[in-house]
């Protein structure tokens, strides 16, 4: 699957807006790579044609990012990296990176397959303090670089030299940083090593200098320089401390550093490591994150307190290493304020700005597309159904009592063939985590104002003011969030036993009949306007179950011969049936 990328570029970058707080805005850029990116950009699902006469559909613009441009060092050398949440480290490319087109004689690690649709750190090499090995060498929990020592990254033998094929990227785009050319640069003499969700990894050596976003200089961050990296550009990392590769990656020796949220704490930019998101609407031209304030104009009704949560408890980490919180239930919702429970119980929900789509477990996408009649399609890959029968529709998400409702249109993704024409079709653009969490991205948080506490281990939610008018922005000065309450249930936090959503609990659809199953019945289908022709199609009618690829026992899978879907996107609509 072709991998896309949604980039937030900096126009303002990091502007110190007033005494106790730091502001980034950005601009929004989704595109099939940095240099193709545009502006209004969609996640959509574009036609693929093989040789055999098949036809599938890849989802292209699957991949978000913040990007800020920053000057390094005491010739301020300009370097673009983007802002991660889901990592806490700051690295730079270094101008000898043998990926770039001007080298390519160098040893590299074998670059792996561009298909992942998360961004974020990749925990497979995560430390497990319960089990560390004779040497106290970090222990991979699922592959990657197993009892490797950082020392030993550089000597694995599975190495090849860069070929001219490899050695591609355009490193003047963003910009490299050169430490010879920094007087106040400090080398560590440490080596670094990161791996993210896309298959992206950088090497290099950690050391420190002072960065500075457009008149705000940090001295003496902390930072990475990559001798060998296979991304575009370097990141800022901005999640906890716990998760920063001195402490939880591979190596003997572990700790943890101020990285920027805390690095401008103590230098006084900021009264607390904190920041609010606000990515605003899919349509919109910008989006902007605050350090160490909330801005309540952004957000609408109560902002709710949460407890971070600490999903990685079990491999001896005694604080959370991830912005999750619990997710207690989720319904479907109508027009009409007719309801029917998707689940309910205690599940880990991660919120995660490096993720455009939202991904579930199996059976709550199941559910989901039974629930509002959406149809298994083997050639998309995905459940759909005619974009304007869900227009009134909702998705509920309570988090232990804050309920934040998001449009169903969020999640649908339109589909497309190669000459352009769009389909009156929509996929369900939830897909399978793989397990009993949900990721939380793009798709779902442009729908919420969130505020991140690293210090206390706590999140503020409320759902979003998208016509904020004028700012209303307050520092974040103690270990309480400005305006924000407690929540209401905190019997329901996950851990423990509970950790997933029960599917099927049953509730009630206002005047429509009960439901004693969780699903919809049969008038809120014929309500909700979707339509079948399964007759109609020279296709097949099949259920499976269990794997996100087919529809669950019960549920209504559909296969298609290659004629009939040929015919149905010469018309620009993909019957569904």
């Amino acid at each position: 699957m072709k991998v896309a990328t949604l980039f937030l570029l900096a126009s303002s970058v990091c502007v110190r807006a007033d005494p106790g707080f730091v502001r980034l805005d950005a601009s929004i850029l989704r595109g099939s790579s940095y240099k193709d990116s545009q502006k209004g950009a969609k996640p959509y699902m574009l036609e693929k044609r093989a040789d055999d006469g098949s036809v599938t559909m890849e989802l292209q613009n699957a991949q978000s990012f913040y990007e800020v441009e920053v000057q390094i060092g005491s010739n301020n050398q300009t370097v673009g990296v983007l802002v991660d949440t889901g990592s806490s480290d700051m690295w730079v490319m270094n101008s000898n990176n043998s990926y770039c087109s001007s080298s390519s004689n160098r040893k590299v690690k074998r670059a792996g397959s561009a298909d992942m649709l998360k961004k974020g750190r990749d925990l497979s090499d995560l430390y497990n303090f319960n089990s560390p090995d004779d040497d106290g060498n970090a222990k991979a929990l699922l592959g990657g670089w197993g009892d490797v020592t950082t020392t030993e990254i550089f000597t694995q033998e599975e190495t090849q030299t860069a070929s001219a094929a490899q050695a591609t990227l355009d490193c003047s785009q963003f910009g490299t940083f050169d430490p010879s050319e920094s007087k106040s640069f400090h080398n560590n003499g440490t080596a670094f090593h990161i791996s993210y969700q896309d298959n992206s990894f950088a090497y290099g050596t950690w050391g420190y200098d002072d960065v500075t976003f457009n008149g705000v200089t940090v001295n003496d961050l902390s930072l990475a320089v990559a001798d060998e990296t296979n991304s575009q550009m370097g990141v800022l990392g901005i999640g906890f401390r716990e998760l920063e590769t001195t402490y939880s990656g591979s190596g003997s020796q572990h700790y943890i550093y101020d990285n920027l949220p805390f690095k401008m704490v103590n230098q006084g930019l900021i009264g607390r490591a904190a920041y609010s998101v606000y990515l605003n609407s899919s349509d919109a031209s910008s989006a902007s994150i605050l350090f160490g304030a909330v801005d309540h104009s952004k957000y609408s009704g109560d902002l709710v307190l949460l407890p971070i949560i600490n999903s990685a408890a079990s491999l001896g980490y005694q604080k959370p290493i991830k912005l999750e919180v619990t997710l207690s239930a989720m319904t479907v919702s109508n027009s009409k304020g007719q309801q029917v429970s998707i689940g309910s119980g205690a599940a880990a929900a991660l919120f995660d700005t490096g993720t455009t789509l939202t991904y579930a477990p199996n059976d709550v996408i199941e559910q989901l597309a039974e629930s509002l009649n959406f149809d298994y399609s083997s050639s998309v890959g995905a459940y759909v159904t005619r974009c304007n029968s869900v227009e009134s529709y909702s998705i509920n998400f309570d988090f232990q009592g804050k309920v934040i409702e998001v449009p169903l249109s969020s999640f649908l993704v339109a589909l497309q063939t190669t000459s352009g024409q769009v389909s009156s079709y929509c996929a369900l653009g939830i897909f399978s985590s793989g397990d009993e969490s949900f990721t939380l991205g793009d798709s779902f948080l442009q729908n919420v104002y969130f505020v991140a506490d690293l210090e206390g281990y706590k999140m503020a939610i409320a759902n979003v003011n998208l016509s904020p008018g004028n700012e209303q922005v307050e520092a974040i000065s103690s270990d309480s969030i400005p305006s924000a309450s407690s929540v209401a249930d905190y019997s329901s936090t996950w851990g423990g036993s509970a950790t997933a959503l029960d599917i099927g609990q049953s509730t009630s659809l206002g005047s429509v009949t009960a439901v004693t199953t969780g699903k919809v019945t049969s008038s809120m289908k014929a309500e909700s306007g979707v339509e079948t022709a399964t007759s109609s199609m020279s296709g097949s009618t099949s259920t499976s179950s269990g794997s996100s690829s087919g529809s669950s026992s019960g549920s209504k899978a559909v296969s298609f011969s290659v004629g009939a879907v040929l015919c149905a996107f010469a018309v620009s609509v993909l019957v569904i049936g």
